[in-house]
């Protein structure tokens, strides 16, 4: 038990210390000179752009979410789902924890509904989340510029998280001795009987997800990128599914070194990537700050 609490609390600075490792790896290999020139020279209109497509998908996400807790059947206002949204954004990036977001979010809906109910609607929205990301790298992969770029290395992780995802579905049944997976075949149980209600939040997901795959567009166009949407679409996919695992700061670094790997497929230089992801990162962090000033006015934050 002492074992298990000093792990928990080592975890966050096992994060911490991965990201740094990794950029800091990344800034060594590369110039960074010419990514502060890179930065320098976008255009402005993409990036105002950008924004805004950014918040019309956290909407797009809200809403997701309200169809989630639809299935519980919940009902909880947009407006207070939206603002909810914005601030786990806030967690998510200013703190060492990728969950911190979820956790809040979590906490702040016990007020009005049961723990259970709470959770599962948060972890299904990033679950119907990441599935959408993986049905778009899927769709994607069949674009004649990416096929061509697709080795075995891409199409073994695409077939990983496929068997996952069948996996969440058709769980072995020793599985089920176990309490998490015995919870989880009975919450999937229970959206199979809920079709039209999870259409409606998969396909709002889908929306949500397309709409990030048009901001990382709109990031390439502020570079002067030459890259089709459906590279774009591709990769970002893939990299916000990577990026995605628990190892990192709200996938700092990791999602850095995966678009270098991917651009180098296409003889972009390591330097594009990086302006690339940098300044992704910087307009995801600029607008989570809506979500900190949320919170700081929140009197009910506590």
């Amino acid at each position: 038990m002492i074992l298990k609490k000093g792990l928990k609390r080592l975890l966050p600075f096992l994060r911490i210390g991965l990201s740094l490792f990794l950029i800091v790896f990344l800034l060594n290999r590369f110039d960074f000179t010419v990514i502060c020139q890179n930065i320098k020279k976008t255009r402005g209109e993409f990036l105002i752009f950008a924004l805004l497509l950014s918040l019309i998908g956290d909407f797009l996400s809200s809403l997701q979410w309200k169809f989630v807790l639809s299935i519980h059947r919940i009902r909880i206002g947009i407006k207070k789902l939206f603002s909810l949204y914005l601030i786990g954004a806030f967690f998510n990036n200013f703190l060492p924890t990728s969950v911190g977001g979820d956790v809040y979010k979590i906490h702040r809906l016990t007020r009005e509904i049961k723990l259970h109910h709470a959770a599962t609607s948060v972890l299904m929205t990033r679950v119907m989340g990441l599935w959408s990301l993986l049905f778009i790298a899927t769709i994607t992969l069949f674009s004649p510029l990416n096929r061509a770029i697709t080795g075995a290395d891409i199409r073994l992780i695409l077939a990983v998280l496929w068997a996952i995802v069948l996996g969440t579905f058709f769980l072995p049944d020793f599985l089920a001795r176990f309490k998490f997976f015995s919870q989880l075949r009975d919450i999937f149980a229970m959206y199979r009987r809920e079709k039209k209600r999870v259409f409606r939040a998969m396909f709002t997901s889908i929306l949500a997800q397309l709409l990030g795959i048009v901001f990382c567009w709109a990031v390439a166009g502020a570079l002067s990128l030459k890259l089709t949407f459906t590279q774009i679409a591709y990769f970002s996919s893939l990299t916000i599914i990577i990026s995605a695992l628990p190892l990192a700061i709200n996938g700092l670094g990791i999602r850095e070194g995966v678009y270098v790997w991917l651009f180098n497929k296409i003889n972009l230089e390591g330097e594009m990537a990086l302006s690339f992801s940098f300044l992704i990162l910087l307009l995801i962090s600029f607008r989570s700050i809506i979500g900190g000033i949320l919170y700081a006015t929140d009197r009910n934050k506590v």
